[in-house]
């Protein structure tokens, strides 16, 4: 395995669980390209806050950025995986060279 599955992660202090479920929530509506999930914008958790009456101050727009950089490394770390097996899979059923 290359990343431990969330159930293995640490708990999530309870001062911050807000800040996990804005993230969570922003996520659902994250745009999504043939290359895979687009980062989080300004724009998305500007959008955010104006339909949830929120409002969030530079550390918290921070904090949820930087779980958005986690969460789109762990993304490409499974695509990487993904190819690299398939690629393997396609290597051993190849016929040996002579």
């Amino acid at each position: 395995r290359i990343v431990a599955p969330l159930f293995e992660a640490p708990p999530i202090p309870e001062v911050v669980q807000y800040l996990w479920r804005t993230f969570r929530e922003l996520d659902l509506g994250r745009q999504i390209s043939e290359v895979g999930p687009q980062p989080l914008s300004h724009t998305d958790i500007l959008a955010w806050c104006l339909l949830y009456d929120v409002r969030l101050s530079s550390w918290e727009i921070d904090a949820i950025r930087a779980l958005d950089g986690v969460a789109l490394r762990h993304f490409q770390k499974q695509q990487e995986a993904r190819l690299l097996e398939t690629q393997k899979r396609a290597r051993s059923r190849q016929p040996p060279h002579r």
